[in-house]
């Protein structure tokens, strides 16, 4: 995904600071997501229940939710114009039931669809659980933004957390019932492979130059820049502590064109012994209180070892001075030795070729690895600013763009621009070069593949 902070050019970016942060409130309580749903003020056209038409548009409505109907499975919500029966479905989980009676008392907003006259209540009636979660941001919320449920609420039980894992050097309540998956460096779970909701866990040691000199508190700093500066939405941005550790709450929605719809992020971030961890939940539109009473939950007793494990720290030592052996080894070769020194034995036909550069651009897997990278910024204040980077890893979702007949490869977020072209250097190196562009700042950036 787009939005991974963990992807090492955005971080040497942010390093240089010439992507633009712009400042967003702590808690925003306006309605989001509003478009394609009409406020239901003509509340005496609703009532009426003779227009057919009606049935099945896309409404909202906002006022105090008085009271749960038990016989009918309705929230009454009182508005200005008049009371509405806010359906809630015919089954729901436990958890589900409980959260729809926290919402008795608060005022609410209310996205749904209208579904004519509740006979029992004599109320127009307004039903927010849509199995099709992509089509709108159906859901009940609270008027400040701060506890909102809808259909992912509804069918997603909370997971018992009936074990613990270790992930880094963290150690949390972990779920039996939750599927797992991972990759090089996230962690992923799933409640169910039915409904796009899931969460993932990344660690990372902060070794790369570009951190020195800087406390935790303004890394996480950056890193909460980052994942709001993009959004569409920002909800909350907060300082917390969960269990012993100090970190950052953020939630946010964005649009990513891979997604059938916006997109949220409810994330933890910490930083603990130079480590940076995130816990985050993604789900269509706006998280709702499953997800996001999870994470306090998984960490409540999360323990941190800063002890390195002793096998693997003597099997990389063994590897590596099994390495500088072979290396040793091969140096004493005579041949590889002799064989440079004797220019005037060496045939133009014996010259060996230039490495591979008759084929002008990398492929998509040859251009995949890690780089340093240099970029230097002339910012529109005056001045210079150039970071260099190492470890720089460029995968399949940096390089999803690549052309393998040009070598260019566009990375492209709102305000944000940069074309790489990559190709060879006269030793055969992959490398690569272009320019970047974010609001006045203008720059360059260069760099060469050093491991896979």
């Amino acid at each position: 995904m787009r939005k991974k902070i963990f992807a090492g050019i955005l971080s040497l970016l942010l390093s240089v600071s010439i992507l633009p942060v712009s400042v967003n409130a702590a808690e925003n309580k306006e309605a989001m997501y509003t478009d394609g749903f009409e406020k239901a003020a003509d509340y005496a056209k609703y009532t009426a229940g003779t227009d057919e038409s009606l049935n099945g548009r896309a409404i909202w409505i906002e006022g105090v939710a008085t009271k749960y109907d038990t016989n009918t499975n309705s929230i009454i919500v009182k508005t200005n114009e008049g009371n509405w029966a806010v359906f809630c479905g015919d089954g729901g989980t436990d958890n589900y039931k409980s959260l729809v009676q926290e919402s008795v008392g608060k005022n609410i907003r209310v996205f749904g669809k209208y579904c004519g006259i509740n006979t029992t209540l004599q109320l127009p009636r307004i039903d927010f659980i849509q199995s099709d979660i992509y089509e709108r941001a159906y859901r009940l919320e609270t008027a400040d933004n701060d506890f909102r449920i809808s259909y992912p609420d509804y069918v997603i039980d909370v997971p018992a957390l009936d074990s613990e894992n270790t992930y880094g050097n963290l150690t949390y309540k972990d779920s039996s019932q939750m599927i797992k998956n991972a990759d090089d460096d996230t962690l992923f779970y799933y409640f169910t492979e039915k409904i796009p909701v899931f969460m993932l866990i990344h660690e990372e040691e902060l070794t790369n130059s570009i951190y020195d000199g800087k406390s935790d508190e303004e890394i996480l700093n950056n890193f909460e820049n980052y994942y709001n500066m993009n959004s569409k939405y920002v909800v909350r941005k907060e300082r917390t502590k969960i269990g012993d550790t100090e970190g950052i709450i953020c939630e946010s929605s964005f649009k990513d064109d891979d997604m059938p719809s916006s997109m949220c992020l409810y994330c933890y971030m910490t930083i603990i012994d130079r480590h940076y961890y995130y816990f985050g939940f993604t789900q269509p539109y706006l998280a709702s209180e499953t997800v996001k009473r999870l994470i306090p939950q998984m960490l409540a007793d999360v323990r941190y070892d800063n002890g390195s494990a002793p096998a693997p720290t003597e099997d990389i030592e063994e590897t590596e001075e099994s390495a500088s052996a072979e290396a040793s080894e091969d140096v004493e070769a005579p041949a590889d030795v002799e064989a440079p020194a004797e220019p005037e034995d060496t045939t133009e036909a014996e010259a060996p070729a230039a490495p591979e550069t008759a084929k002008k651009f990398p492929t998509l897997e040859e251009a995949k690895g890690r780089y340093t990278m240099t970029v230097e910024m002339v910012q529109d204040k005056g001045g210079n600013k150039k970071q260099t980077g190492e470890n720089i890893y460029w995968g399949e979702n940096e390089l999803a763009n690549y052309n393998e007949e040009t070598g260019v490869c566009t990375l492209t977020q709102d305000d944000f621009i940069a074309v790489i072209t990559f190709g060879y250097d006269q030793n055969g190196n992959v490398v690569c070069h272009g320019t970047i562009q974010s609001g006045n700042n203008v720059g360059s950036v260069i760099g060469i593949r050093t491991s896979d």
